[in-house]
């Protein structure tokens, strides 16, 4: 089952392909945003500038998505892009102004027109199974609603726009099934209107040509309306515009007080989103648009190097941070064998089961039962470990009171020491540190020590590394997770060195561990003077260190207890 991040980042990939086929030499930039609250929305009023923004609907990103769930979300997308492309909005809100009977109309043949025209320029080959799939999806959810107050849709005129919504969609070459037997319960008149739509949406060129038609139908639907209201044969003859119009608000009134009674020609999204919320434990999802980590979904990053420093810095900053944490060279042992191990083989003799053991033939003849031996094989551990280093500005305060040492100059230390341990085991090992400027800008991801480099030439990255900016943990923790999972190694650890106060709070450090855990990459946390830490991320394998003592007897002591939990053969 997909997460609800993938879904948003499937949902940009399709409108972003659909907008970059260009209108009259347009060209689209897309913004995602997930404050859609209970449903999705695509503002493309901006248009002319350039700019849709998708407004998703407002879920956790670790939210689980049924494959059915996910396809019409993106379908959806799909289909308003096709309206930034096809529709004309000056002709919709034309077709708003002549009433809501047209306005159905008219909403209900343009979707038909648009996806056919959108499907028939071939760009985009899902696009017709996807828009196949809410189609059905819409109808099944109409017939069942429809059932269970024995109504059967297409015996009142009001179903008519949504009739041809449906069997417009079917003659677009769309596979509906719940569609199979739509003509069975259909009224002579109700029949009447569909041919006439039918057949004129496939002449349509734009979305006036629609509202013309949108028109027309209305004036039959009062015609069909005159002698069932047993209305004056006067009224008859007047069919110029005027008396098109006088039967159009006829139509719209008999609408208005049936506003119910049709079914709903747009998917709606609100149903699957709220099936959605209750799977994550959201109660409320307009309630979950207001918090901060909603924005978790969409929030991006930027990576950077920073290659300024010369040798000789490097050589003055290797000192400095050695001096911090001078007698660790036992758990730079630890953690070294717990990072890299060989493969072993190793085979047991006097088994009880397994294969026959040539050399206890002998005993065999006793009645021995213990004369088999057993081949065991321990695959070898390669570790890939990723140090994420906060560069927020509440890293500059001071540990304990002593001003010649600050939360950063705990976490500089204890990635210097991890990374060397790691790099003498011959593990494959990075530091990133991480920050953003304001609440506006993307996470800054910037590279302090790459994964072919030697440490020894980093100190002096490592060591200035500033601590000015904001707390952007989770986005770090997400992009950094896809970073490390692309390293080839049996097994990926990120560690965590920060003092907390995520700018998407304690919730988004847990959701941003759960998608990285789905990525394969174990999260440990190390709280720099910060005990908030612990609860953010993952129950044991999270810790706050107060000094750099306790950092030498605790903090580091935390991954060697990680890891042996994993692989404790490794520390033999």
């Amino acid at each position: 089952m997909p997460r609800y991040i993938e879904v948003v980042s499937a949902a940009r990939e399709t409108a972003t392909k659909l907008l970059a086929l260009r209108q009259q030499g347009r060209k689209y930039s897309v913004v995602v945003t997930t404050e859609g609250g209970a449903t999705a929305s695509v503002d493309w009023g901006t248009a002319g500038r350039g700019r849709v923004t998708l407004n998703m609907p407002s879920l956790p990103p670790d939210a689980l998505l049924t494959r059915g769930e996910a396809d019409r979300m993106v379908a959806f997308i799909g289909h308003e892009c096709c309206h930034v492309l096809h529709s004309d909005k000056a002709a919709w809100e034309r077709a708003v102004l002549d009433g809501s009977r047209v306005k159905a109309w008219t909403n209900a043949l343009e979707d038909v027109r648009i996806e056919r025209k959108e499907i028939k320029a071939g760009h985009f080959p899902a696009l017709q199974s996807l828009l196949a799939g809410i189609a059905n999806h819409l109808h099944y959810e109409a017939v069942t609603e429809a059932a269970k107050t024995g109504r059967v849709i297409g015996a009142e005129t009001a179903d008519a726009p949504y009739l041809a919504c449906i069997l417009g969609r079917v003659a677009n070459g769309y596979a509906i099934p719940a569609a199979g037997n739509l003509r069975d319960g259909m009224s002579p008149a109700v029949s009447q209107l569909l041919d006439v739509a039918l057949a004129g949406i496939r002449q349509a060129r734009s979305t006036e040509d629609v509202r013309q038609l949108a028109l027309a139908l209305t004036g039959m639907e009062a015609r069909q309306q005159k002698p069932q209201n047993d209305q004056e044969d006067g009224q008859e003859g007047s069919q110029g515009s005027q008396g098109s119009q006088d039967g159009q608000e006829g139509s719209q009134g008999s609408q208005d007080g049936q506003e119910g009674a049709g079914p709903a020609t747009d998917a709606d999204l609100s149903g699957t989103i709220q099936k959605i919320a209750e799977r994550a434990g959201i109660d409320d999802v307009s309630a979950y648009a207001c918090r901060s980590v909603n924005r978790l979904t969409t929030a991006n990053a930027e990576f950077q190097n920073d290659n300024t420093r010369d040798a000789q810095s490097a050589t003055i900053a290797a000192g400095m941070l050695n001096a911090r944490l001078p007698s660790n060279s036992i758990l730079h042992g630890q953690i070294g064998r717990l990072l890299v191990a060989e493969e072993k083989r190793a085979v047991t003799h006097h088994e009880s089961s397994g294969r026959l053991d040539r050399r206890a033939l002998a005993r065999m003849r006793t009645g021995a039962t213990d004369v088999y031996s057993r081949r065991a094989e321990t695959p070898a551990i390669d570790t890939a470990l990723l140090i994420v280093l906060d560069g927020s500005s509440s890293m500059s305060y001071a540990v304990n009171g002593n001003r010649h040492v600050c939360r950063a100059d705990l976490a500089k230390t204890a990635a210097w020491h991890i990374a060397k341990a790691a790099e003498t085991a011959n593990a494959k090992v990075a530091i990133v540190g991480f920050d953003r400027l304001s609440l506006s800008d993307p996470t800054r991801l910037t590279v302090l020590k790459a994964w072919e480099t030697p440490i020894a030439d980093r100190a002096a990255h490592l060591a200035v590394f500033p601590p000015l900016g904001g707390t952007p943990l989770s986005p770090a923790i997400l992009h950094g997770a896809r970073m490390l999972a692309a390293v080839n190694a049996t097994r990926h650890i990120m560690m965590v060195l920060t003092d907390g106060e995520d700018d998407y709070g304690p919730e988004g450090v847990r959701r941003a561990c759960t998608l990285a855990d789905d990525l394969g990459v174990e999260i440990v946390g190390i709280g720099m003077d910060c005990a908030s830490v612990t609860a953010a991320f993952p129950p044991r394998y999270s810790i706050n260190v107060a000094d750099l003592q306790q950092l030498a007897q605790t903090g580091l002591g935390v991954l060697v207890r990680m890891l042996e939990d994993a692989a404790p053969y490794a520390a033999d």
